[in-house]
């Protein structure tokens, strides 16, 4: 299939790993599966975010009695700013879809991979409303920024639709799948579909799914998910979640998720503590009635580096180890969560045993080859599904162990001999986050103009150099950004290229592979930018390190021809384990240094300047400037800048947006003194903090070291670094922070990161 999508939104959805989950190229003869799109009849529910028709793909199967149906995937918004701009892709609109696409995984037709369900009916679910598959808000409003959240209700109009055209009533066996927010859907919308389907045996196999785990005895009280990175990192306990309930308030439901939710945990949570705590898979597992194979990593990738913001490359040997025991700590969650599954604790008694398959693997989603204790969990889902009686109970329920570190049985890291299951000190992070950040700061609203964007760019450094941008990609995206003439159609246009495998990771219909492949951004140099001589790959250290890995890919060109004004242009994008070609023009695929006949990173001008300027040059922006004096102490504390919510309901107005971060690597000199900048928008308002890293000193606490605080040209607060009792931050307001009550109400941006 091919899809049509953004170039730079789908990035914002979620940041995964990809390395080992790329699919083959989707040929023309492979298009197995054709779109469907309900009725403009449908009542209630029915649409897409943007009010297009939702819909599916299908492929009859040649036995009518058994069912797949597979819930697409590809994270969520939780703001205006991040809904606005999912809606014009494929995971807004159903616009931009293509009239085919090829099954994959548990659809997929042939039979030699996936010999059980090859000749099922199979229906692959398309995810356009950003409400993982579980809202039922039909009637756009203020509240819902003009937009449909109705997957549950598009769920069920599909369901109905199958029954009355394809039999599904009629079927034997039904299997409910699904990836990530898909795999969400497929968990919680499984009881409906069971009771709709009452003579049917329909079970649920979500992939990735697990939002979330449960907080530990030691970290925050029930009915919490674990703390966040920042907390963590800090000696502290917290989360967004955590910190709206305790400022008195409650998150909102502005995706009427409720009705997704299982009612008996709604009765025993929903009155005292909140319909949000049935939203966790930790909460809701025991109240759902179907029988489910949860397949899900130990350190989901997303959720550590995603949702927890835990840095994905530390600047230090000590963030280093902060970084390794906050992923040894969320696996310790994960794993004691998903106990619950070995130890069948659930209300209503099972027909079948549930299983779980939890490889100790830092990834999101798990690859088709990583195994425990032989096996794979294809295999042993096929063989639970059907009841087979190839494996005995207790193979369907397999956590894997490892062998702790330095002799402490809590400190655990991934330990699955599959290579993409790995442990690595620094997790690079993609160019798209780069890309993502750029379009947070605004510098791809310059539309095609590269100066400008690098511009903007150099005014935004501190938090473009915290996403992991570096000059080299900056100008390549920029760069970019210009020669396809990104912003004059950036309605939803884009690069065409090849559909996902949807296993629970990013769509791979995005314009950057994954961070281990450092993707390349090509296109025709401009005039005023000539290329520089061919760069030779063959000696250097990340190429060779690909050699020895197997890391190699192959380039293909993709046209874009059925896009406006680019009948000449091309995008390459690299399929996994293709080994390395020359393209038919003599182009060479872009590894870990550039194209080797035709550089990736010409030498541009103007230069990039990681040196924040004086002045901010966008009209109408004022500048904050925080500068902070150290003593001996380095490396111990973090600066965190965050902004207040646009749309809020009535005491309602979480700080959830983080637009300035200093992580402790970037305080280094004993004694040193430092000085950042940021431009930032008048109209909202901001929190910025300051945290003790360590409780023993960080040079503020009872020390010398002191920082200020400047708005505008004006102190907002001017101290040193000491709080009383063991909080250990400091907190100050700034910008238009007029009480709550004055502002325009209406809703959102509460929704904690269980809503992934």
């Amino acid at each position: 299939m091919k899809v049509k999508v953004s170039l730079f939104m789908l990035a914002l959805a979620t940041i995964l790993p990809l390395g080992a989950f790329a699919s083959s190229s989707d040929d023309d003869d492979k298009q197995d599966m054709t779109l469907v799109k309900l009725p403009e009849s449908t009542s209630p529910g029915g649409r897409c975010m943007d009010g297009s028709m939702a819909g599916y793909y299908i492929r009859e199967g040649t036995d009518p009695s058994l069912f797949v149906i597979h819930l697409k995937g590809g994270g969520g918004c939780r703001d205006k700013i991040e809904c606005d701009k999912r809606s014009t892709t494929t995971v807004g609109t159903s616009d931009v879809w293509s009239d085919t696409k090829r099954g994959t995984n548990f659809l997929d037709q042939d039979c030699d991979i996936n010999p059980d369900f090859c000749r099922a009916t199979a229906i692959h679910v398309m995810y356009c409303t950003s409400d993982s598959h579980r809202g039922s808000n039909d009637k756009p409003s203020e509240e819902s920024f003009g937009y449909y959240f109705d997957g549950f209700l598009n769920f069920q109009a599909i369901i109905e639709k199958l029954i009355a055209e394809k039999g599904l009533g009629n079927a034997s066996n039904v299997m409910l799948t699904g990836g990530s927010a898909g795999a969400i859907g497929a968990l919680f919308n499984v009881d409906w579909l069971a009771n709709r389907l009452s003579n049917v045996t329909v079970k649920s196999v979500p992939l990735a799914g697990w939002y979330t785990p449960g907080a530990l005895a030691d970290d925050l009280p029930v009915p919490y998910p674990p703390s966040d990175y920042p907390n963590f990192a800090a000696g502290d306990k917290g989360n967004t979640i955590y910190d709206i309930i305790q400022a008195g308030e409650s998150p909102v439901d502005v995706w009427n998720i409720t009705d997704a939710l299982p009612a008996d945990c709604l009765a025993e949570y929903g009155d005292e503590v909140g319909w949000w705590v049935c939203a966790s898979a930790h909460f809701a597992y025991k109240y759902i009635k179907s029988s489910i194979f949860m397949v899900h990593t130990q350190y989901d990738s997303n959720q550590i580096f995603s949702g927890s913001q835990a840095p994905q490359v530390p600047a230090n040997e000590t963030e280093v180890d902060t970084v390794k025991r906050y992923v040894q700590f969320w696996g310790n969650a994960t794993r004691e969560s998903l106990q619950l599954i070995i130890n069948d604790e659930y209300v209503t008694q099972k027909d079948h045993t549930d299983g779980v398959f939890a490889a100790s693997c830092i990834t999101h989603g798990t690859p088709g080859n990583v195994e425990i204790d032989g096996q794979t969990y294809r295999e042993l889902v096929h063989d639970w599904f059907f009841q087979n009686g190839n494996f005995d109970d207790d193979k369907y329920k397999l956590i894997e162990t490892c062998d702790p570190l330095e002799g402490n049985e809590d400190y655990v890291i991934p330990c699955n001999e599959a290579p993409s299951c790995e442990y690595k000190r620094s997790f690079d992070p993609d160019p798209y986050t780069c890309a993502a950040q750029l379009d947070l700061e605004g510098c791809l609203e310059s539309f095609g103009s590269k100066t400008a964007c690098i511009s903007c760019a150099s005014e935004n450094s501190a938090s473009l150099a915290d996403a992991g941008c570096r000059e080299k990609i900056v100008t390549a995206i920029c760069t970019y950004a210009q020669n396809n003439e990104i912003p004059d159609e950036f309605g939803g246009d884009g690069v065409v290229i090849g559909d996902d495998d949807d296993e629970g990771f990013l769509p791979s219909s995005k314009p950057f592979t994954s961070p281990s492949s450092n993707p390349s951004l090509t296109s025709k140099p401009s005039a005023e930018t000539p290329s520089a001589d061919p760069v030779d790959c063959s000696n250097d250290p990340a190429y060779k390190f690909r050699i020895r890995r197997g890391k190699l890919r192959k380039c293909k060109f993709i046209s874009t021809k059925n896009l406006a004004n680019r009948k000449k242009r091309r995008a390459k994008y690299c399929y996994e384990n293709d080994g390395f070609t020359v393209s038919p023009t003599g182009a060479a695929c872009s590894l870990a240094c550039g194209l080797c006949d035709s550089p990736l990173y010409p030498s541009v001008s103007p230069s990039l300047s990681l040196t924040p300027t004086t002045e901010c040059s966008k009209p109408g922006q004022k500048s904050f400037q925080v500068e902070v004096n150290l003593d001996s102490s380095i490396k111990e504390n973090f600066i965190v800048v965050k902004k207040r919510a646009k749309v809020c309901t009535i005491n309602q107005c979480p700080f959830s947006k983080t637009v300035f971060r200093r992580n402790q690597r970037q305080f280094d000199i004993p004694n040193g003194s430092y000085n950042w900048r940021k431009c930032l928008n008048p109209n909202n308002c901001y929190l910025f903090q300051i945290f003790e890293a360590k409780k023993v000193g960080d040079g503020f606490t009872n020390k010398s070291g002191n920082y200020t605080v400047t708005w505008d040209g004006n102190v907002v607060k001017s101290s040193k670094f000491n709080t009383p009792g063991n909080l250990r931050k400091e907190t100050v307001k700034f910008g238009n922070c007029d009480p709550i009550s004055q502002q325009k109400v209406t809703s959102e941006q509460h929704k904690s990161t269980i809503f992934e």
